[in-house]
């Protein structure tokens, strides 16, 4: 038996059901990222304010979690759709017209960020990136933010590397000309930066101490919030993620979070 509530309603109000339901999903990522470039302006941490959001019972934490954005088929899909409905009907819809444009611009957002680490200049430089899959546990490379990302990079002059666990046949033939590595420390060698884009166990769980023993990169430029601050100023790398203040090993606090 179906062990899930049942609405009985008409075909025009269960398609907009289907495609608000993810249209509101998508505008909570692009509100929380938009947050996040507030607070990398005015030194607030996007973490504490996530969860200071999340503590009211009417705010669930689900989708707050800032990062380089969505991707996939069906929040794209649900924009999309929404948006031609109104244009049918003349409507304006701006609100869900600039989900999508936040959207896209977080994915460029991040690109600026390692163009500065880097002393705002890429060309030449070899960025290490570690995931390519739009989300964890899937090779479905479906409007991925990686590619975005990846393309950016290289038209600003940067050799690629990229590692991850299921996606890499399927973004070969996306993007065929960069390198690719079956282990997260070979694609790490030799770059100037790690950029971590999809938030897999594998990369929650690297062993930093062996990348620090493995590789010459000290700097890591975290999409998705992986990593606990302080613990990598403290093995030497500078961490810049989202919606926090970068951190240099070499300016290290015990206050930094």
């Amino acid at each position: 038996p179906l062990n899930a509530p049942i609405l009985l309603t008409d075909i025009n109000s269960a398609e907009l059901i289907k495609h608000a339901t993810n249209a509101f999903l998508a505008m909570k990522i692009s509100f929380i990222n938009s947050l996040a470039q507030l607070c990398e302006k005015t030194d607030a941490n996007i973490d504490a304010i996530s969860k200071g959001m999340s503590l009211d019972k009417r705010i669930s934490s689900d989708y707050l979690q800032a990062g380089v954005g969505y991707g996939g088929i069906f929040f794209p899909k649900a924009i999309a759709s929404l948006v031609s409905i109104a244009d049918e009907y003349h409507l304006q819809f701006d609100l869900i017209k600039a989900v999508d444009t936040v959207n896209r611009y977080q994915r460029i957002h991040f690109v600026e960020k390692i163009e500065t680490a880097l002393d705002g200049n890429l060309r030449g430089k070899t960025v290490c990136i570690w995931g390519l899959a739009y989300r964890p546990h899937t090779d479905d490379m479906r409007d991925a933010p990686s590619i975005t990302i990846i393309r950016s990079l290289q038209k600003r002059g940067a050799k690629i590397r990229a590692f991850d666990p299921l996606a890499i046949e399927n973004t070969r033939k996306i993007l065929p000309d960069i390198d690719y590595f079956d282990s997260p420390f070979e694609a790490a060698q030799n770059a100037d930066a790690i950029a971590v884009l999809t938030n897999w166990s594998e990369l929650e769980q690297i062993n930093f101490m062996q990348l620090k023993e493995a590789t010459t990169c000290r700097l890591i430029v975290d999409g998705r919030n992986l990593y606990p601050r302080q613990r990598l100023l403290d093995l030497g790398f500078d961490y810049i993620c989202i919606g926090k203040k970068p951190a240099k090993a070499s300016e290290k606090s015990p206050m930094t979070v």
